[in-house]
């Protein structure tokens, strides 16, 4: 898997005789007049302020890839609501699990009108309302998914979890068209990260499950790791990350600060 999903359709048009242009165009996405008004009124009705940045946590995917495991975006989401309001969204069908996420961030919150809060969603009525509510956030958190790819075209800061299998991988179903960050770090002027378990995998097509000396490894990711990494995409700055020392939100806090 040389070049992403969108550049080999593209390759595809011009086998077919399909003229394409030598230079591609980044994919913007606007919400309709009537979605955003309806997301407006859910923002308010939910108590999101306007006062804090808020961030949307999308946990669901189709299958199609590894995800990361549920008790991580549980606690990402704890430590996020203390700085940013948090939105837990999902799909048709991912109900039950914006539930558990949702009850899982709510076991250690106490609601104050002063603070940052959080609010679930589960897309009912249709894919225009999922990009006016996306489009009302920040930040999104998702793995190898539809509304991650919604939210990139949005032009909303992105951090995504993706799987080291090659078929699987971020460089054929990634961020597409934006400079992205990486487990080494974020520049100033990256839109969205991409975070893969540092393993050696050689699998191609499926994971070896425990017949791998790593499984599992999206748990390897670490919620310090795209915490860090929503925290520089979202305030500014660039990141450095060396995962042998330690490298902390709050150690991105303070090397921030001393670059102002």
């Amino acid at each position: 898997m040389e070049m992403h999903e969108a550049d080999y359709n593209i390759q595809l048009l011009r086998e077919l005789g399909i003229t394409v242009a030598e230079t591609w165009e980044k994919t913007v996405l606007s919400a309709n007049e009537h979605a955003r008004r309806d997301a407006t009124r859910f923002f308010v009705e939910k108590g999101l302020s306007r006062r804090f940045k808020t961030i949307a946590i999308h946990p669901g995917m189709a299958g199609s890839a590894l995800n990361w495991p549920e008790s991580h975006y549980i606690t990402l989401g704890r430590r996020l609501v203390r700085r940013y309001n948090v939105l837990v969204t999902g799909g048709p069908g991912e109900g039950a699990l914006v539930e558990r996420v949702f009850q899982g961030i709510a076991r250690q919150q106490n609601y104050s009108p002063d603070s940052p809060t959080f609010a679930k969603y589960v897309g009912e009525k249709g894919l225009a309302e999922m990009i006016a509510l996306l489009d009302q956030c920040d930040g999104v958190i998702a793995p190898s998914t539809g509304p991650m790819h919604l939210a990139v075209a949005l032009g909303k800061a992105v951090v995504t979890v993706f799987p080291p299998i090659k078929v699987q991988s971020a460089v054929r179903w990634g961020p597409y068209g934006i400079p992205i960050g990486n487990n080494l770090g974020i520049e100033p002027h990256d839109k969205a990260s991409v975070l893969v378990p540092d393993v050696n995998c050689g699998e191609n097509f499926r994971c070896a499950l425990s017949a791998c000396i790593y499984y599992p490894c999206m748990p390897r990711i670490s919620v310090d790791d795209v915490e860090t990494q929503v925290l520089a995409l979202l305030e500014g700055g660039s990141l450095t990350m060396f995962k042998g020392q330690g490298f902390s939100p709050q150690d991105w806090e303070e090397s921030y600060e001393e670059n102002e």
